[in-house]
């Protein structure tokens, strides 16, 4: 049922509807940085504006429990807002926080974060303040721009508009790393000079699509990438000559035909150069292609994952999987800590740079596998099962297959990266309902001016002699002599201390099962009729039936 907002002029009630005018004061920010003020109870979301101000507001969407509005006028300015330095700001839909000082940008986030464990995890967990980046800008290592043509007809490069593909012209990003306009203003010369096509989203015909730049911070290096729809361009050469002037070290073209909003075609060709470039992080040395996933803002990567290091409490003793790992960058900085760690990732060519970074930088300790993340993990878990678990996964969070599994592998600390607070109070508050205990939650700046935040947050697997007071009716309760003796912690304990082996939870309940001990009516049971299940290994099911033989539960 659709809620009516009515407000009164001139003594008439009338609904209020999309174009009206209203005066709002905004009380609040929404998830992606937009100020939120109240009329007659209804949220209306006003981008761009800050918590504090007074603001006269035209409606731009109605639903049935809230409404969208555009900022025409600020009428009274908030003490969090200041004066955003680019000239397009408001225009491009790269940044949403800008109007606010940095200090209440910090506090934005680290609000959002809470927001989300409190609302989405029904968590009352320590909120860290957000950890601040040492650049607020200048600090993207990447620029990935649209070419279009303008008004004039000449060629031009920029961000889209919010919710939209028309390009806002900018060369000059105030994010990006200096001397990338240089290169911009570079290549749209040789668009113009030559007559090259612009590609044309709407017909799918002409030649440049975009424009990709990505450069190392601690050795210089730059890597240029025109995303065309074609196999080549003309005047190549010229175009060669114009990217070494500017010191570029490598020139690759990507193609892509495809009449899609993908901006990346899976073909590459290197016009010169080697077709990568090398960066430090870490302490590791990294070969860098233009398709390679690699942080934006190298400077706060180091933090964030110096973070996660200290977080996870990685000992020599400890065997790590390092899920979603990519091309291996927190992989080769949890080595020098643990005994072993494997990398997992579904993507082939992040998986072949993870391998030859791993060789770059003779880490011998490590070990990748390209497959279905939880599915790979699930059987590396049958020969070596993890200590620790590091889990960065995208946008959505872990599927409920990746829940499962974390619970099946049992790892004594989960160190979690996030990039959207959202999934990650959904997932924690699952694990916390199935055996661990949350730490502090620490926000961490990685791309100011924006309303995005990552976060790391430690879980430990609560120990079997942690002591939690319930109420129990013991007339309900069914539990055989053998059950009482031993839990799957100590099991595990002893067959670890006596064989050396690792044994999860679900290959003792398949042998307590097969010897005819009760195991719980559900316990471990698989979830469809033609289930993934591992089996358990002959020398571990006679491990575990010693150690059964040892509680005196046979």
């Amino acid at each position: 049922m659709i809620k009516c907002i009515y407000i009164v002029k001139k003594g008439i009630f009338y609904m209020l509807k999309k174009n009206d005018e209203i005066l709002l004061e905004i009380e609040d920010y929404g998830y992606d940085g937009e100020g939120v003020g109240r009329t007659d109870g209804m949220p209306v979301f006003v981008p761009f504006a800050a918590r504090g101000d007074k603001v006269r507001v035209k409606i731009v969407k109605t639903a049935s429990s809230y409404m969208f509005g555009r900022m025409e006028e600020l009428l009274e300015s908030s003490p969090e807002r200041e004066q955003a330095p680019c000239p397009v700001y408001g225009k491009c839909g790269g940044c949403a926080v800008m109007h606010l000082s940095y200090e209440n940008q910090l506090k934005f986030k680290r609000e959002r974060v809470a927001d989300c464990m409190r609302k989405i995890g029904r968590m009352d967990v320590e909120v860290l303040p957000t950890l601040a980046s040492d650049k607020q800008f200048g600090y993207r290592n990447k620029v990935q721009l649209p070419i279009g043509v303008n008004d004039e007809g000449k060629p031009t490069a920029g961000f889209y508009a919010q919710r939209s593909h028309r390009i806002v012209e900018n060369t000059h990003c105030l994010l990006q790393q200096p001397g990338m306009d240089e290169i911009i203003e570079a290549f749209l010369n040789w668009i113009k000079e030559n007559a090259i096509p612009v590609y044309d989203e709407t017909t799918g015909k002409g030649l440049v699509r975009h424009l990709f730049i990505r450069r190392a911070e601690t050795t210089g290096q730059t890597a240029v990438m025109p995303v065309v729809n074609g196999g080549g361009v003309q005047e190549a050469d010229k175009l060669c000559e114009a990217m070494k002037k500017l010191g570029v070290t490598t020139l690759v073209l990507n193609i892509n035909r495809e009449k899609s909003n993908v901006v990346l075609g899976d073909k590459t060709k290197v016009l010169y150069g080697d077709g990568v470039i090398t960066d430090e992080l870490c302490g590791n040395k990294f070969e860098i292609s233009p398709m390679s996933f690699y942080q934006i803002n190298r400077a706060q990567a180091e933090k964030l994952y110096s973070l996660a290091m200290e977080t996870a409490k990685i000992s020599k003793e400890d065997t790590v999987y390092d899920l979603y790992c990519g091309a291996g960058t927190i992989t080769l900085c949890a080595a020098s800590y643990a005994k072993k760690v494997y990398g997992i990732e579904i993507v082939p060519q992040a998986v072949e740079d993870a391998k030859k970074n791993a060789l770059i930088n003779n880490v011998e300790n490590v070990e990748f596998f390209c497959g279905d993340v939880a599915k790979t993990a699930q059987q590396l878990n049958e020969t070596d099962s993890p200590d620790v678990v590091i889990l960065d996964p995208p946008r959505k969070g872990c599927d409920n297959d990746m829940l499962s599994l974390l619970l099946e592998l049992a790892p004594q600390r989960i160190a979690y990266i996030s990039c959207n607070p959202a999934t990650l109070a959904r997932d924690m508050a699952y694990l916390c309902e199935n055996g661990y205990t949350p730490g502090a939650v620490q926000p961490v700046d990685m791309f100011p001016q924006t309303s995005h935040v990552e976060t790391v947050v430690l879980l430990s697997r609560k120990r079997p002699d942690d002591k939690i007071e319930i109420d129990l009716d013991l007339d309900e309760l069914d539990i055989t002599s053998a059950e009482s003796k031993a839990t799957h912690e100590e099991i595990k304990a002893y067959v670890l201390e006596k064989f050396g082996l690792k044994v999860s939870s679900l290959y003792i309940s398949q042998v307590k099962r097969k010897l005819g001990l009760e195991v719980g009516k559900n316990y471990n049971l698989p979830k469809s009729d033609n289930p993934a299940v591992p089996t358990c290994p002959i020398e571990k099911e006679k491990a575990i039936t010693e150690a059964l033989r040892h509680f005196g539960m046979l």
